[in-house]
Protein backbone atom coordinates (compact mmCIF):
# COMPACT_ATOMS: atom_id res chain seq x y z
CA UNK A 1 0.00 0.00 0.00
CA UNK A 2 2.78 2.08 1.12
CA UNK A 3 4.36 1.69 -2.96
CA UNK A 4 1.26 2.88 -4.39
CA UNK A 5 0.75 5.89 -2.38
CA UNK A 6 4.70 6.84 -2.84
CA UNK A 7 3.67 6.14 -6.99
CA UNK A 8 0.88 8.46 -6.32
CA UNK A 9 2.58 11.20 -4.65
CA UNK A 10 5.59 11.41 -7.17
CA UNK A 11 2.52 11.43 -9.79
CA UNK A 12 0.57 14.18 -8.32
CA UNK A 13 3.89 16.06 -8.07
CA UNK A 14 5.11 15.57 -11.70
CA UNK A 15 1.57 16.43 -12.68
CA UNK A 16 0.86 19.29 -10.25
CA UNK A 17 2.73 21.42 -12.39
CA UNK A 18 1.31 21.14 -15.00
CA UNK A 19 -1.88 21.28 -13.99
CA UNK A 20 -0.92 24.32 -11.78
CA UNK A 21 0.50 26.60 -14.50
CA UNK A 22 -2.90 25.49 -16.38
CA UNK A 23 -4.97 27.11 -13.22
CA UNK A 24 -2.59 30.15 -13.21
CA UNK A 25 -3.47 30.61 -16.64
CA UNK A 26 -7.48 30.86 -16.06
CA UNK A 27 -6.60 32.72 -13.32
CA UNK A 28 -5.15 35.29 -15.11
CA UNK A 29 -7.25 35.11 -17.78
CA UNK A 30 -10.51 35.32 -16.03
CA UNK A 31 -8.41 38.40 -13.62
CA UNK A 32 -7.76 40.55 -16.54
CA UNK A 33 -11.35 39.85 -18.06
CA UNK A 34 -12.96 41.10 -14.98
CA UNK A 35 -10.55 44.23 -14.73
Amino acid sequence: MKYIVDFMFLNNAAGSLMTKTHYFKILYQERYYLC
